[in-house]
């Protein structure tokens, strides 16, 4: 329990972070001599945040196997990059926080599904389909005892 709260404190810490970074970086009176960066890199940094705010239960690795997203979640999951979350931020420290392997999940779940063998920090993608390779087992298994018994 107390890891997982350490472990959400950091995020928190990291999101504020990146407010306070977003604020002194595109405040509203930025230095003459620095240009005002594109509002299209402003709306990324924003949708990233949403993310790891909506879907960050989800994803952490000290939650259950696979949560199912909330609609919440997966209004985030359709807005953000998913496979640049994965190259972006999924790295070797943050991999301690949150696991690749349900982030794909997330995407699968959300009808976002990650390209086969696209790398997501460690995990690899071995399927882009939006069933789990668990029910296709099953729809297999089914079809052969369909087809015995005719």
């Amino acid at each position: 329990m107390a890891i997982t709260n350490t472990h959400f404190m950091v995020v928190v810490t990291l999101i504020i972070a990146m407010n306070i970074h977003m604020a002194f970086a595109w405040g509203q009176d930025p230095p003459p001599s620095l240009p005002s960066p594109p509002s299209s890199l402003r709306q990324k940094c924003g949708d990233m945040i949403n993310f790891i705010r909506n879907c960050g239960l989800y994803m952490h690795i000290y939650s259950p196997p696979f949560l199912k997203p909330n609609q919440e979640c997966c209004l985030s999951a359709d807005k953000v990059s998913i496979s640049l979350f994965c190259k972006v931020f999924l790295i070797r420290d943050t991999e301690k926080i949150f696991s690749p392997k349900k982030v794909a999940a997330i995407a699968r779940h959300c009808r976002n599904p990650l390209p086969r063998y696209t790398k997501c920090g460690s995990y690899i993608v071995r399927t882009s389909e939006l069933t789990s390779p668990k029910s296709d087992l099953l729809k297999k298994f089914q079809a052969i005892n369909e087809t015995s018994l005719i």
